[in-house]
């Protein structure tokens, strides 16, 4: 397989749009209180349910890649930098505009967002990036077999378990959304690397096609399942949201489907590849910019204000808004990437001066 290429890129990218699609209907429209079994329930619903698979399909991408690589503090710096100059410039613009005041506790965890946990997915995501040469180094250890029954054991517990006994929360911590779960995803992923060949993959894509729409359909099926039993018996819902989690057994294999769909695909022309490659550059920055614990209820009230959510009209206006948002957020990271290499080149131009 190849190292890096533009299937898996689009899948960051698109990765990415269901992470805002996920924002949406959680932060935007609060659609637990729509009306039951409406056009808008389902639509919501339906999208909401594929759009859990974003953060576990982002996290495999980045294990399929890291399992390969090699650990580089500098890479560990350029992340914690990225995290570190959205967090910064956010507050500074918010203080400088009246939105919010200048604090000695605002100001540390701004300073210190991955410390602080000012973004979840950031602070994470870093202790994964370190733990990686020790997890790779770990999983080289094991054969196919002993990776494959270690990855049985993590979904007994990590999974299947927490979504039987819901309600306990010793194997649950988290639902899905800590490190536990992170290193569960980084070793699925290592093995899709290192012992689902694409010839395999391939062979199979009609199968792994119809599973992965199937998967796909179920959490807003089961939603809808649970939902109109319980309130049939008790007269209201009681855990019809149980499979909309990260460690579902239902999100999971779809998270795990979507990514080998993806590796199907043979995305040609270079210059296609080229864009493709490009956008997904940005695709974290979106998340720092979009989900900013300031920006984050500015934004979705300002959608909120412009939708017509029980009509059909939140159809376009739904992928519009995921559009906008996400291209928004691409362009001004745009403008961070070039000055970041005007300074590159001005600092290597000083530096050859130098040691003429």
């Amino acid at each position: 397989m190849k190292a890096r290429n533009s299937n898996i890129e689009l899948l960051r990218i698109i990765s990415m749009m269901m992470i805002i699609s996920l924002h949406f209907w959680g932060h935007c429209v609060d659609i637990s209180n729509v009306e039951m079994f409406s056009f808008t329930y389902f639509f919501g619903w339906f999208f909401r349910g594929l759009s859990h698979v974003s953060v576990n399909v982002y996290v495999l991408i980045s294990a399929y890649f890291l399992c390969k690589g090699t650990f580089k503090f500098k890479r560990l710096v350029k992340l914690v930098a990225e995290v570190w100059f959205y967090s910064v410039l956010i507050y500074v613009l918010y203080c400088a505009t009246g939105r919010t005041t200048l604090s000695f506790g605002g100001l540390i965890h701004t300073a210190l967002p991955v410390l602080f946990g000012e973004y979840w997915f950031a602070t994470i995501y870093v202790g994964m990036y370190i733990l990686s040469p020790f997890l790779n180094k770990a999983l080289t250890a094991f054969d196919q077999k002993e990776t494959k029954n270690l990855i049985l054991v993590l979904l007994l517990l990590f999974s299947l378990i927490p979504n039987i006994f819901f309600y306990s929360k010793w194997l649950n911590f988290g639902e899905g959304y800590g490190i536990v779960w992170f290193v569960v995803l980084y070793t699925i992923g290592t093995y899709i690397r290192n012992y689902v060949t694409t010839d395999s993959i391939v062979a199979n894509k009609r199968k792994i096609y119809w599973l992965c729409a199937l998967f796909c359909a179920l959490p807003v099926i089961s939603k809808a399942t649970i939902a109109a039993v319980t309130t049939a018996i008790v007269g209201h819902q009681v855990a019809s949201g149980a499979f909309f989690l990260n460690n579902s057994i239902i999100v999971l294999p779809a998270s795990v489907l979507v990514l080998l769909t993806f590796l199907t695909f043979d995305i040609k022309g270079a210059a296609i590849s080229k864009c493709i490659n490009f956008i997904a550059g940005s695709c974290f920055a979106v998340y720092l910019i979009h989900d900013n614990n300031r920006v984050r209820n500015d934004l979705w009230n300002f959608v909120h204000e412009h939708l017509d959510i029980n009509s059909l009209n939140i159809v376009w206006q739904y992928f519009l808004w995921i559009i906008i948002i996400f291209t928004a957020c691409v362009a001004i990271d745009l403008v961070r990437r070039l000055l970041i290499y005007i300074v590159t080149q001005i600092a290597n131009k000083i530096i050859s001066l130098r040691k003429q």
